[in-house]
């Protein structure tokens, strides 16, 4: 059986909305119907998104470091912005709002940007929800081998 389940939760004064698509498979057995397993999985949707100038785009270029082995660069490639591991072909950058950027269907994975000059960026933190922070901003491109 396959079924949508609509979440609605006040956490802390905040309304939060959440849709989960749960399979559970039933097993007939000589005692009735048992439950063999259910998998629930997060129907995640792509934030709406801003429109940012190609010039609003050239401060977020370069190569970010969010430790000594782990290189993420932003270009600008055929018109789009573009962000990926150093060395990987990288996927289109969308804004949900100045610094912040997802990739078109993968909502959950946002990257968070900050084009202040290297000196003054903070260093890089993620969150539980696989949100990551980039930065600093390196001075000099380089590359990853054998990650």
């Amino acid at each position: 059986m396959t079924f949508t389940e609509v979440e609605t939760e006040d956490y802390h004064g905040q309304i939060l909305h959440a849709n989960y698509l749960t399979s559970e498979t039933w097993r007939h057995t000589s005692s009735g119907w048992k439950l063999a397993m259910v998998q629930t999985m997060a129907m995640l949707k792509d934030p709406p998104e801003v429109q940012l100038s190609p010039g609003d785009w050239l401060a977020y270029t370069g190569t970010y470091r969010a430790a000594p082995d782990l290189l993420y660069e932003v270009k600008i490639e055929s018109g789009r912005l573009v962000g990926g591991l150093v060395g990987d072909a990288g996927a289109s950058l969308h804004a949900e709002l100045k610094d912040v950027f997802f990739i078109a269907g993968r909502p959950e994975r946002e990257r968070f940007f900050n084009a202040i000059p290297a000196e003054r960026l903070p260093g890089m933190s993620t969150d539980a929800r696989a949100k990551t922070s980039f930065g600093p901003k390196c001075p000099v491109k380089a590359h990853i081998k054998d990650r």
